[in-house]
């Protein structure tokens, strides 16, 4: 049995396990910090080391969510790293096998549908399944949703349960707003969450409702750094079977990326040119750099002439 040296602090191990042990140190101190909770700890403020510069690796991990500087004992990290990072991977695989909540949906007064998949492990090994509806459900989600609407916003839970919940309370209102200014208000009373949805669950819904802009609110696949990560997907007149590259996407909508107030302004601003020159995705991205560029020139021509 271990005895303890309180005077000095340390541990004494004793003859059977230094017997065991021979080329362990007979005493050790024994660490008086308490462990706290990883998530009330900010990474990028920690020094576990004794750096030579210790403002330039600070600086280094504000600049950054990487996990740099966690010290090591031994070929193992040190506690506090070791936890945290066991706290964000089941955060992660939290947010992946969750699903929301029937009562969080009916909360914002989302019309429910489901793609083909039967159920969460399905939908995970099966991911062209969640980018399709059968004939019934297909019929019965538009029915309810209007036709050739200017801007129709979908739902979709994704890979990431905790995306929606934490992000599309305070997105939502602001979406609403900030069309609503720009003079292509949103219809707020039909708008649909798809259980089980991959991005592309979207272009069947478009090319069914011939809304002329589509864009989908979905939880991308969660990492590390974070869990509830939101990402638009929007498309001028989707098609099923399009590419990809007709797709505009904003992502990294949380509070530790692109907040939701800035991602409302993208969305909309996306949405908006898409109205105007009747493109998204990488032929928009060109058209925006090329009109950019004439403005430029027309800019320095105008100030030479005066």
């Amino acid at each position: 049995m271990m005895q303890f040296d309180e005077e000095a602090n340390l541990q004494i191990m004793s003859p059977a396990q230094f017997k065991r042990n021979p080329h362990c140190r007979r005493v050790s101190p024994i660490d008086p910090t308490p462990l706290v909770d990883p998530y009330q700890q900010k990474q990028h403020q920690q020094i576990l080391l004794t750096p030579i510069n210790r403002q330039k690796l600070l600086e280094m991990k504000i600049a950054t969510p990487a996990r740099i500087g966690l010290g090591r004992c031994g070929t193992r990290y040190l506690t506090q790293p070791r936890l945290k990072f066991l706290a964000d991977h089941a955060a992660a695989r939290d947010a992946v096998l969750t699903e929301v909540t029937p009562k969080f949906i009916q909360q914002l007064g989302l019309i429910t549908a489901q793609t083909t998949c039967q159920n969460k492990q399905d939908y995970l090994k099966n991911p062209p399944k969640g980018r399709q509806f059968t004939a019934t459900a297909l019929q019965q989600l538009t029915s309810q949703l209007p036709q050739y609407a200017t801007i129709q916003l979908i739902i979709g839970d994704g890979l990431s349960s905790a995306a929606i919940t934490s992000n599309l309370g305070q997105l939502l209102p602001l979406l609403q707003h900030t069309f609503k200014k720009a003079g292509t208000p949103i219809d707020r009373d039909h708008i649909p969450f798809i259980k089980y949805a991959r991005v592309a669950a979207m272009d069947a819904i478009g090319a069914t409702t011939k809304a002329d802009v589509v864009c989908m609110l979905i939880g991308e696949r969660p990492g590390l750094v974070s869990a509830n990560s939101l990402s638009a997907y929007i498309a001028y007149r989707p098609e099923v079977g399009m590419p990809e590259a007709r797709r505009t996407v904003i992502s990294n909508i949380h509070a530790g990326g692109t907040t939701v107030q800035k991602a409302a302004q993208q969305i909309n601003a996306a949405c908006q040119a898409m109205l105007r020159y009747h493109l998204s995705g990488v032929a928009l991205k060109q058209k925006l750099a090329s009109s950019t560029k004439n403005s430029q020139l027309k800019s320095h021509y105008q100030m030479r002439l005066d």
